[in-house]
């Protein structure tokens, strides 16, 4: 449970500032996961690409290029492991709901055929006599 300190409108504040807080740490976990995808992705295709030696090449000079390009892989293999390591250990944040919108049914009714339904002007909730829960509200 949270507990909100103040009246109504500070609450609304608060909420508002928690779901803007949720949306900005989300678009933040998107792109670093995205960027941490792209460079593992990067790294395997840069990694594919050294095997080839040059067709122009010797025999031991083609030995040479493949222990070369063996320790470069190996390099390449080891930080896409870390990046995928580091990917795992990312926080995953679940998208925040949005506000959601209110839909009145209206299918068991003849629809309204104007377009405010409700409207209450400087209304005041009270129970029993002395508990006032809601005053000078105006709904449209």
């Amino acid at each position: 449970m949270i507990v909100y300190n103040g009246n109504y409108s500070d609450y609304m504040r608060q909420k508002e500032a928690q779901r803007q807080q949720a949306h900005q740490a989300y678009n933040q976990y998107r792109s670093e996961k995205a960027r941490i995808e792209a460079s593992i992705d990067h790294m395997g295709s840069h990694a594919g690409s050294l095997k080839k030696s040059p067709s122009r090449m010797g025999n031991s000079e083609a030995r040479l290029h493949k222990r070369s390009t063996t320790q470069i892989q190996g390099k390449l293999f080891h930080g896409m492991h870390a990046l995928e390591t580091r990917l795992d250990k990312l926080e995953k944040l679940e998208r925040p709901e949005d506000i959601p919108v209110v839909k009145m049914d209206f299918s068991k009714t003849h629809p309204p055929t104007a377009r405010i339904v409700v409207s209450c002007k400087e209304y005041q909730l009270i129970v029993g006599e002395t508990n006032i829960l809601a005053e000078d509200v105006t709904l449209h």
